[in-house]
């Protein structure tokens, strides 16, 4: 599946539950939000167990900022008792990576991680001088929500690097002179157990 939201479910709005669910070992691919069974959850999802491998990656013209998670790519609601299995391989501008969730502002408890997780930053032709950051972590790449009774013990990776070549056409006394310029961009990464 290549779309802007990936999952079994696109949105589960606030009334909306998914509970007693295991998948089996499927594939995922896209880009902007892909979740293992929900890529919104603003609802509960419980006792769910994911063995989808998620996969994003970037091209030129995406969106920069990817989230992407074993459970949920963004969380606003609640996630109990759910486990990640499966490979989380995310690959963009900026990446927000996590076993359960790759973006949580809602509430994660009594949950776990057991499969590899992955951001990384890709070679575009981005010219806005800003550092672009990788989130990586077993339960939830990025957080500003509730994180309880979480254990991870799969690997994590936050790898941030790109290059990009600029060329210009300068004025010289005797005419003109075409320079090509590879410039070098280090990206911000964090990568985290929890």
């Amino acid at each position: 599946i290549g779309i802007s939201l990936a999952s079994f479910i696109g949105v589960l709005n606030t009334n909306g539950i998914v509970r007693n669910l295991k998948t089996n070992a499927g594939y995922f691919s896209g880009i902007f939000r892909i979740g293992g069974v929900v890529a919104h959850n603003n609802g509960m999802i419980q006792n769910v167990e994911n063995n989808n491998k998620l996969e994003a990656s970037y091209k030129k013209g995406d969106s920069t900022a990817f989230f992407i998670g074993g459970i949920a790519a963004h969380n606003q609601g609640m996630i109990i008792s759910c486990s990640n299995k499966a490979s989380v391989n995310n690959t963009a501008l900026e990446a927000r990576s996590g076993g359960i969730a790759g973006y949580n502002t809602g509430k994660i408890e009594n949950s776990g991680n057991s499969g590899s997780i992955s951001g990384t930053t890709v070679y575009a032709e981005v010219r806005d001088g800003n550092k672009h950051k990788i989130y990586s972590g077993g339960i939830v790449g990025y957080n500003t929500g509730s994180i309880n009774k979480t254990r991870n013990v799969g690997s994590i990776s936050a790898k941030g690097y790109y290059t990009y070549k600029e060329s210009s056409l300068s004025a010289t006394p005797s005419g003109s002179e075409y320079v090509v310029h590879t410039v070098y961009v280090h990206s911000e990464t964090y990568s985290g157990g929890i």
